[in-house]
């Protein structure tokens, strides 16, 4: 737990401050702010800190509530930067040249990267790793490859590594961990730092299918940042953490070619991933009922941007009798149902083309696919809208409802590596993760 205590100044005035986990209390500061209604005014933004130890902390708050005549504020995030200009060593002094106050590189460790980030080799890797470590440090990029992408009219490169610490006091005495480092030329802000870690949650969050996933740390210009710029590290309030299944977790050797692509789409916000994934780890919920339904809408328009013209097609009856009634009653859309099948449609011949004859929909998933469309979008309407002539008191979710909304998630996984052009092959390995038997 994060705990820090020393002086911030707010409004022309210092307080003293203590910091326990998320959570820091300004003390005599109830009548200077919260009184005068100048919250706002500390709220929200980039608070610099003084603190001991040769440290500074830097932080952005959201008000939480009062106490006798202190205001406790929530830390959204935080960033810990190392400020010292000497240090001691057996009683020797140790002069630390000056630094730049400058952020240049973000590294980010996650049990999630761990699970992931096993590239061909990675055994004889992790092993030479720890046959060629001498005392120090050691970072190995391979020849993996690297990944850039623009945000806020800046340059970022993004790639994978593989470090190795070596910690005395573990009972094995290497730690080795894989990270995802991204590095800009420019100086990067900390409400980029605060963005791209929010991207880069996304990204964690498709590739191990959960909703919540959590950072163990993200480092600032380390490891092996140089003697530039001043290290230090950046803290998101993220909760309390929750295990990883790894075998619900995308392999990068299945994406490695798209993963370009996929921050593309993160990026530019093409997808619903905060209704994508499944509320509770560990129970399907109601809920997750009508979030994955919009997530399926979101995607649909992204994949299937023709769909109008190809449902035509496919359908010729409805050529005059439901387009031009839509057209003139001046509702020119088809429903979700109607999507959810022609999504399937395409899912099943995907399957089909791709998969052996021992690899079916219906083993993956469930006997009954075909009904999925109108059994969750009845579920969903019910849920959302209700029903006036039964008043809602008749219905009742079952479990092949909420078992629905697994394979409504596969195909809007599908969706989304078919609209970045993946690999049929990768796609079908990226897809059976989320299958009955998750292999």
């Amino acid at each position: 737990m994060n705990k820090f205590y020393g002086k911030i100044e707010l409004l022309g005035k210092e307080y003293s401050y203590v910091v326990i986990g998320y959570e820091m209390i300004i003390i005599d500061s109830k009548e200077d702010i919260l009184k005068t209604h100048k919250i706002a005014q500390i709220t929200n933004r980039w608070l610099k800190t003084k603190i001991n130890e040769g440290k500074r902390l830097i932080v952005k708050l959201s008000y939480k509530h009062a106490g006798e005549n202190a205001l406790i504020m929530n830390i959204i995030a935080f960033f810990s930067i190392f400020d010292m200009s000497k240090f001691f060593i057996e009683f020797k002094q140790y002069e630390i040249p000056k630094r730049k106050d400058e952020i240049h590189k973000i590294t980010y460790v996650s049990d999630v990267l761990d699970y992931f980030f096993r590239p061909k080799g990675y055994k004889d890797f992790v092993s030479n790793l720890i046959e060629s470590f001498h005392d120090d440090v050691k970072l190995k990029k391979g020849n993996f490859k690297h990944y850039s992408f623009n945000y806020n009219n800046k340059n970022f490169v993004m790639y994978f590594g593989i470090l190795n610490e070596y910690k005395r006091d573990n009972r094995f005495v290497f730690d080795i961990h894989s990270l995802l480092i991204i590095e800009c030329d420019e100086n990067i802000e900390l409400d980029e730092v605060y963005k791209i870690s929010v991207y880069v949650k996304t990204f964690l969050a498709l590739v191990s299918n959960k909703r919540k996933v959590y950072f163990d740390e993200i480092k600032i210009n380390r490891p092996y940042g140089g003697n530039e710029y001043k290290p230090g590290y950046f803290y998101l309030n993220q909760g309390k953490k929750e295990n990883i299944n790894y075998c619900h977790t995308l392999e990068y050797n299945d994406v490695e070619d798209n993963i370009q692509k996929i921050m593309d789409k993160i990026i530019e916000n093409d997808v619903l991933f905060i209704l994508l994934f499944q509320y509770d780890t560990n129970y399907i919920k109601t809920i997750d009922i009508i979030n994955i339904c919009a997530a399926f809408e979101c995607q649909f328009k992204e994949t299937y941007s023709e769909f109008k013209c190809q449902y035509r097609k496919i359908y010729p009856e409805f050529k005059c009798r439901f387009f031009k009634t839509c057209a003139r009653l001046n509702k020119n859309k088809v429903s979700l149902r109607q999507k959810i099948e022609y999504a399937l449609a395409d899912f099943e011949k995907f399957y089909q083309q791709t998969s052996t004859q021992h690899v079916k929909i219906e083993y993956d998933f469930k006997e009954d696919y075909k009904e999925m469309p109108s059994r969750i979008v009845y579920a969903r309407n019910m849920l959302a809208h209700g029903d006036k002539k039964t008043d809602n008191k008749n219905f009742q979710i079952n479990d092949d409802v909420l078992t629905d909304t697994i394979l409504l998630r596969a195909i809007i996984y599908f969706m989304i590596f078919k609209s970045i052009d993946m690999n049929p092959t990768n796609i079908m390995k990226c897809i059976r993760k989320f299958t009955r038997f998750h292999f």
